[in-house]
């Protein structure tokens, strides 16, 4: 029986052998060498860049100015042809939607695979580190990249990058044909104009979710979330984004804004601004939540001395809708009346917080034309800040000529924050002025509601606690 024991264990080892080498000669005839996989990869990149011939779209994050859209079309000889919306952001690149830069593409192994744009186009403006290149700081531009490395691929069947140098965000996206015709015509800038144009449909945007409210700014580069936390403490962030050129399809007369990154908002993740019907949504957690025109901005106001805002211009010309009685008729009565007795027109009111003999005080200016030139009178009010936040004002005094003489002829407006009245006044000699009785009177300060049409500027004002129909608003400056 040993025979036959040896006979079947030398069948069995041949075979074994024989499987064995075909395993191997499968592994040697099948499986490429690293070098052969990686330059068969970077050939498959080139391959579906190029045969796209609708182009794609390249979005790409800068690190201070957002997004920018780029649509590109690669082919086989390494070149590309450009258009872009850099033109929206400066007007020295204008019809770069509309006017195809030529440039050469590579796509190479360097530390992994990299697409590198190595001749002058759209990109290299945005990358530029010299400021007067793209209006960023200089040694820096607005810190962005011309070359990427590929990371992955997208559920739209397009690519994430990443900037070699930079670190910019950018994804790389697949046009359609109709996309293609539509940016070929000037499409990137039409569909950010639009996506403008519905923004500034919304005086101040905002958001609420898990009863917090959040104003949201945003643009078709960018959005900024600001809400007060938990703490009562005022929380700010923002991320780069791209509208998604839906507009240029029939899917939607509005773009989408996607985000590069996520915005964390009340301890969830915002993700995208989405369009329809007329309703913008920001899409948190997968639900759609509505942005609504507040009005108004949600977080408080910080105005006074050293704070976001240290000046208030009321112009009632520029504040049609919005400035309106009681306010408004004292300001038109004590401008009438002192146009009938000096010929002099009241242009606009100055409201600024300043230091003044040491301490801050709250300067009153009520600027006027005469002959073709403004003038100014000036008075200055003390005032305290009140444990509620509202603000008192105890005092008032002339600061210049001019606020001595014209007062008992404004003193409709003087009168609003502080009131005086006198047993004699002259108008030329402070000293010989006798005081009656004076009137502190509080405010709130509070955002104010902007209902004048085209007006984009911020306003604020003082709200009168003894009758909160007086107020009188302003629009903010630094």
């Amino acid at each position: 029986m040993k025979p036959n024991i040896n006979i079947k264990l030398i069948y069995t080892a041949v075979i074994t052998l024989l499987l064995i080498s075909c395993e191997k000669d499968k592994i040697r005839n099948f499986n490429q060498s690293p070098d052969e996989r990686l330059n068969q990869q970077i050939d498959n990149y080139i391959n579906t860049l190029a045969d796209h011939p609708e182009g794609w779209l390249l979005s790409v994050n800068t690190g201070t100015e957002g997004g920018f859209n780029h649509w590109v079309q690669f082919d086989k000889s390494n070149r590309t042809h450009m258009l872009s919306d850099v033109e929206l952001f400066d007007d020295r690149y204008k019809n770069s939607a509309t006017n195809k830069k030529e440039s050469n593409y590579t796509v190479k192994a360097l530390q992994n695979i990299v697409l590198s744009f190595d001749t002058y186009n759209y990109l290299h403006i945005l990358a530029s580190p010299e400021g007067n290149v793209n209006g960023g700081k200089n040694g820096e531009g607005l810190k962005s990249d011309f070359e990427f490395s590929f990371l992955g691929e997208t559920n739209s069947g397009g690519y994430q990058l990443k900037g070699r140098y930079n670190k910019a965000k950018a994804v790389l996206t697949p046009c359609t044909e109709q996309q293609k015709s539509a940016i070929e015509n000037g499409g990137l800038k039409k569909a950010a104009d639009d996506f403008t144009v519905f923004r500034k449909s919304m005086k101040s945007p905002a958001i609420e979710y898990n009863s917090v409210k959040a104003d949201l700014d945003f643009s078709s580069r960018k959005i900024t979330l600001s809400y007060m936390d938990k703490d009562d403490k005022i929380e700010e962030t923002s991320a780069g984004g791209y509208i998604d050129l839906k507009s240029l399809s029939e899917e939607n007369s509005i773009s989408n804004l996607l985000l590069f990154d996520t915005l964390s908002f009340n301890e969830a993740d915002i993700t995208k601004l989405e369009y329809n019907n007329g309703q913008m949504y920001a899409v948190i957690e997968g639900k759609q939540i509505p942005v609504f025109d507040n009005k108004k901005p949600v977080i408080p106001l910080r105005l006074g001395y050293m704070l976001d805002y240290e000046k208030l211009r009321v112009d009632p010309s520029r504040l049609q809708g919005t400035i309106n009685d009681p306010f408004l008729a004292d300001f038109n009565y004590a401008k009438d009346f002192f146009q009938r007795a000096y010929k002099y027109t009241v242009q606009y009111l100055h409201i600024a917080f300043i230091l003044h003999e040491g301490r801050p005080v709250m300067q009153l200016s009520i600027v006027y034309e005469s002959q073709g030139s403004l003038y100014s009178s000036l008075w200055v009010y003390d005032y305290v800040m009140n444990d509620d936040g509202t603000i008192t004002f105890t005092d008032r005094t002339h600061k210049n000529a001019g606020a001595l003489r014209f007062e008992r002829l404004l003193d409709r407006i003087v009168d609003y924050f502080f009131k005086i009245t006198y047993t004699k006044y002259n108008a030329y000699d402070a000293s010989k002025i006798e005081i009656k009785e004076k009137f502190p009177k509080t405010f709130r300060i509070d955002w104010v509601e902007n209902n004048t049409e085209d007006l984009k500027e911020k306003l604020g004002g003082f709200h009168s606690t003894d009758n909160p129909e007086y107020v009188c608003p302003g629009i903010l400056m630094k």
